[in-house]
């Protein structure tokens, strides 16, 4: 698309660092984001892009339209393209927590065993606005706690991952990573012009109603990993994410088009969840 445009932004932020004298290792980080991007550049969903045409006769969106030749046929025939353009604005606002903590574990009578350490990184995202129209009011949403035909993949208001790691004093480390991804729910069950549009003649009800896909559950993926100094120039690390092979959520592609490219793919979304199950790895670096 040789009109794009550069994609603008204002950001608003600040944070504290905590770092108690009573505890030693300890450093904690908290920061507050709030940030809107206008002029974003992407590709807007074909259910959006058949919804605004249909209702507000957008030339931007009826652009994007081809009916199949000689009949006039949308569907069957005809094809709606996904050019990156200029769309409208996003907004995400939400606080940021980090915190690290270290110790010997030679200060609490395990004389020679090495250290531990826990580092801990979460999301609280308090708002996912979406307005992916240029000048179109009636397609202002908010995506939070949501995904789906709309939203795309979900957007989790809560999220973390904590790691332990042991480094043992035979300069091998092993970790332990817990990795957290809160539930969300189908944004075309939301009572919400924006979605129900999108949806409009496929789903009998409005809002959509359907169960089946309606919810996806709190995940948490188990990971473990070593690094191993063997000598000045070679070290070895490997290990197993997903160690209780998990299968991702598994939802609609079809009918509704829940998880259908761009957001999704093979009935999942596999930016956001382990698709490919427990995956073991091994690598080995060396230098001279």
């Amino acid at each position: 698309n040789a009109n794009l445009k550069p994609e603008e932004s204002d950001t608003k932020s600040f944070g504290v660092v905590l770092t108690p004298g009573f505890l030693k290792g300890f450093i904690a980080q908290i920061d507050y984001f709030d940030i809107t991007l206008d002029k974003t550049i992407g590709t807007l969903p074909p259910a959006t892009i058949l919804s605004d045409c249909a209702v507000n006769n957008n030339p931007v969106t009826c652009g994007l339209i081809n009916r199949g030749a000689g009949t006039g046929i949308l569907f069957g025939a005809g094809t709606v393209g996904l050019f990156n353009t200029n769309l409208g604005s996003r907004r995400r606002e939400g606080v940021d927590f980090d915190a690290n903590y270290k110790i010997d574990l030679g200060d609490v009578g395990a004389e020679g065993a090495g250290g531990f350490s826990l580092g801990f990184v979460g999301t609280y995202l308090m708002t996912s606005f979406e307005n992916p129209v240029p000048g179109t009011a009636a397609f202002d949403y908010d995506c939070l706690g949501l995904f789906g035909v709309v939203c795309g993949t979900p957007q989790f208001k809560w999220r973390h991952t904590l790691r332990g790691t042991w480094m043992s004093p035979w300069d091998i480390d092993f970790s332990v990573n817990w990795r957290h991804l809160g539930s969300a729910s189908l944004d075309v069950n939301v009572d919400n012009p924006t979605f129900n549009a999108a949806v409009a003649g496929v789903c009998p009800d409005t809002p959509c109603h359907d169960t089946t896909d309606g919810k996806i559950n709190a995940f948490d993926y188990f990971d473990v990993s070593f690094d191993w100094t063997v000598s000045e120039h070679v070290a070895i690390r490997g290990g197993v994410n997903n160690v209780f092979d998990k299968d991702p959520p598994i939802v609609d592609s079809n009918n509704l088009g829940i998880s259908s490219p761009p957001f999704g793919n093979a009935n999942t979304y596999p930016v956001v969840y382990d698709s490919l199950g427990r995956e073991v790895f091994i690598a080995l670096s060396t230098r001279f």
